[in-house]
């Protein structure tokens, strides 16, 4: 899979999450990628990025906003 596929993939992942009423409440980086921790009232959800560029959109919406705010 192309570097821009994988990308693509994780951001429609971190999407869809926005878009069920998640907000990103935390993030962890480590060597193997980035895990974003998501809530929403008492469900809690998690996702794994392994792509640079996917673990920097998800900074950026953490910073400044989710899409389409």
């Amino acid at each position: 899979m192309s570097a821009f596929a994988e990308f693509s993939k994780e951001k429609q992942a971190v999407d869809a999450y926005l878009e069920q009423g998640f907000i990103m409440a935390a993030i962890f980086e480590d060597l193997d990628g980035a895990r974003l921790r998501f809530k929403k009232e008492s469900e809690q959800a998690e996702l794994r990025l392994f792509t640079a560029d996917a673990r920097k959109y998800a900074v950026s919406l953490m910073i400044g906003g989710s899409p389409g705010a």
